[in-house]
């Protein structure tokens, strides 16, 4: 092994009489490297003292400031530390300045004795990981998981994403393919790939333009499909990725520009990615991360595991507190055999916390230029889970811009449907019944939306409309959010829809009003619309 140089020895010495210097811990990828690697050299990534705990932890401490302070922190350790670590031999160095620590490649003889070094909290490897994988087959319906969380219910309210920036990190995004090129953000803060290898959005592997597409694909495909996507490419084009460039792209989510002015960070970021520890294991290896991003309010999504399907089978970064972890369910609401459950390793709480159509979905996949005329595939797994919750969560935060990280995510957990039905967290997701959740604190918010207009020859015909349903009214048309309810009862004739419209809409003192329209007796009129909005109250 090569030792370091007498003149870092000698600062080694020196610091240790000044400073009274723990141990720094040794990760155990680094031991297991440590003890039988035959290289001279290894990829290692060194984490500096203070935590960042006291930076994620402070109430009332905007973005700006908080990015601020990380990159204060970050230049003062980088102008420490770099000179020292060059001068050792070290190479290939990058500054995480939003968790603390330096990546680089150094001397395997130097590593030991960095962890006696005062400043320096932990020393870990900088292992890389193999690409999630994905089974095939063939969807029940096309869009099955939209419907199944009840996404067109906010659609026909008029919320369909806009205005919400979603995030993936992956193995990059098809920019080319016909459903997410014009759904791209553009501009220079919205990719990055830290190898280098592409300059603009590409995937070679398809798993990443799939959960995107689940996010925001238009044709009833995407839960939020006038959201924007932004993404960085973590897994290079061999299919691994280093635990140095997953640091990085996370660190690039919380500052896309690079500008703490300007506010470009995602409302959302969907990680459909483990670790490669042992299920059942919690490797803290991104907690730093994830709290910073939390504390920067932006909301964490992650794929709850494929494996066994038993209790304590819980993977990180998944079963971190925080982020939401999401399982996979089949159409018919069954938990999917693969998805990892029990509790969290970390925390103990229900693992996951949520779940999601993943089992046999449809979504995107590579058009290789936009040469193929139907570029869309049939996967099924919790990465294709975990993107349906990324997309209510982009639809609600559109529906209410105004509402917190922790509002938005605080609805989808109490509006879970089955008190963790199929065995999964808290249940499926409902997009809608959090809707009426954030609507009910929300003032002025829209619950319903319907349209009457006059029908000729539609005079004695009756009907009514039901909560939850869209149900022709002799010439109106209504579309409600489950459990709201008309108090119209059976209606008739355009002056019917009239009253139910009115009636929707709160607007007491027009129903009598709206009564004293003509009842169509006969001859056929212009077609006039009644719209009304029923608004929380």
């Amino acid at each position: 092994m090569t030792r370091p140089p007498e003149s870092l020895q000698l600062a080694v010495a020196l610091l240790a009489i000044s400073a009274a210097a723990s141990a720094a811990e040794l990760d155990p990828r680094l031991r297991s490297a440590l003890a039988t690697s035959k290289s001279e050299r290894l990829a290692v990534i060194i984490h500096f003292t203070p935590p960042n705990a006291p930076f994620a932890g402070e109430s009332g401490t905007s973005r700006r400031h908080l990015l601020q302070r990380l990159r204060d922190r970050a230049r003062e350790t980088e102008r420490t530390w770099r000179p020292r670590f060059e001068a050792a031999g070290a190479t290939r160095l990058r500054v995480l300045w939003a968790i603390g620590a330096i990546s680089c490649e150094m001397p395997v003889g130097l590593i030991l004795d960095l962890a006696t070094l005062p400043g320096i909290d932990r020393l870990g490897l900088d292992a890389r990981l193999a690409r999630p994988a994905a089974s095939g087959g063939a969807p029940p319906e096309p869009g099955w998981g939209v419907k199944e969380i009840h996404a067109p219910a906010l659609w026909a309210l008029g919320h369909r994403g806009a205005g919400v920036v979603v995030a993936t990190l992956d193995s990059g995004v098809d920019g080319a393919h016909p459903d997410l090129t014009g759904r791209w953000r553009g501009g220079n803060n919205s990719w990055f790939d830290p190898y280098g290898e592409h300059p603009t959005p590409t995937d070679l592997m398809g798993h990443g333009t799939g959960t995107t597409g689940i996010i925001v694909a238009g044709g009833g495909l995407g839960v939020a499909p006038e959201a924007r996507w932004i993404a960085a490419k973590i897994f290079d084009d061999s299919g691994k990725a280093s635990l140095s460039a997953i640091h990085l792209a996370l660190q690039w989510m919380l500052d896309p520009d690079e500008d703490p002015i300007t506010d470009d960070a995602p409302d959302v970021i969907n990680n459909s990615w483990s670790l490669d520890s042992e299920v059942g294991q919690c490797d803290l290896e991104f907690e730093a991360d994830f709290r910073v991003l939390r504390a920067a309010g932006v909301e964490l999504v992650s794929a709850a595991g494929n494996g066994v399907g038993s209790a304590g089978t819980s993977v990180s970064p998944a079963n971190y507190p925080e982020n939401l972890a999401v399982g996979a369910i089949s159409s018919d609401g069954a938990a999917a055999p693969f998805s990892a459950r029990g509790s969290s390793a970390c925390d103990g709480r229900i693992y996951p916390d949520l779940a999601a159509p993943g089992v046999e979905v449809r979504t995107a996949d590579l058009s290789y230029g936009g040469a193929l005329s139907d570029p869309y595939v049939v996967s099924s797994g919790t990465s294709y889970a975990a993107p349906h919750v990324a997309g209510a969560f982009a639809l609600l935060k559109g529906a209410f811009p105004g509402s917190s990280r922790q509002a938005i995510e605080d609805a989808l957990l109490q509006a879970a449907v089955g008190s963790g039905a199929a065995g999964l967290g808290r249940g499926r997701i409902d997009a809608e019944a959090a809707y009426r959740l954030l609507a009910q604190k929300a003032p002025d918010v829209p619950l319903a939306r319907l349209e009457a207009w006059e029908s000729p020859g539609a005079e004695g015909r009756t009907s009514s409309v039901d909560a939850g349903a869209e149900a022709p009214v002799f010439g109106a048309s209504a579309s409600l959010p489950s459990g709201c309810q008309t108090g119209a009862g059976p209606v008739s004739g355009f002056l019917g829809a009239a009253i139910a419209a009115a009636m929707l809409a709160g607007w007491r003192q027009s129903v009598r009003a709206e009564a004293q329209l003509p009842s169509l007796r006969g001859a056929a009129r212009p077609a006039r619309r009644v719209r009304g909005t029923r608004r929380s109250t």
